[in-house]
């Protein structure tokens, strides 16, 4: 096989596996598939689905041409075809989480559509945003509430009766999560309490 043939052959690998894989991430995310699971987790679960069943789909259809005698020397190799899937699925998660993950969960958004609805056309002032955000985001869709149960399924808390305490995973996430903050130089305020003032 010449270099140009290599080069066509890597190329097709990674469109084919681009096009299969999204494909199923799309589709996947359109069904109940583990549609009770927290949005990040669900994701992560599905791209990894995906990626298992573009790899198992590609080796099935090797097989299959190979056991009906079809010359299958033009068809990318293995690790090819694998390297190809494991860096489209890299991007997807990478995608997955800056877009999505933060349109789920962004206030930015949220106050973005309240300016965008007809009603508010001409304008909304700042007492008019954080009224809406208020009642709205806070109160209306449970932000607090929705927030506790995304801990508490992560493990970062736990409830004892009526009130929730950290874990030690939970200090631990906050230790590493400042640590971050500090390499990055952004606003630490979230993450600072009366302990560490």
């Amino acid at each position: 096989m010449t270099i140009k043939q290599r080069v066509i052959t890597l190329l097709a690998s990674y469109m084919l596996a681009a096009l299969f894989l999204t494909l199923c991430v799309f589709l996947l995310f359109q069904t109940p598939f583990f549609g009770h699971v927290i949005l990040f987790y669900r994701g992560i679960i599905i791209i990894v689905t995906a990626t298992l069943l573009t790899l198992l789909s590609f080796y099935a259809t090797v097989q299959l041409l190979k056991k009906r005698g079809i010359q299958t020397a033009q068809i990318p190799s293995v690790e090819t075809y694998f390297s190809s899937v494991i860096a489209v699925a890299s991007l997807h998660l990478c995608f997955f989480i800056l877009v999505p993950v933060t349109l789920d969960r962004s206030v930015s958004t949220f106050l973005l559509s309240r300016m965008n609805s007809s009603e508010n056309s001409q304008g909304i002032t700042k007492e008019q945003m954080q009224t809406i955000f208020v009642q709205e985001y806070v109160n209306e869709f449970d932000a607090v509430g929705r927030r506790i149960n995304e801990q508490l399924a992560s493990n970062n808390i736990k409830q004892q009766e009526e009130k929730y305490m950290l874990t030690p995973q939970g200090r631990n996430f906050l230790s590493v999560s400042s640590y971050i903050a500090k390499l990055y130089n952004i606003d630490s305020r979230y993450l600072e309490t009366d302990q560490n003032k």
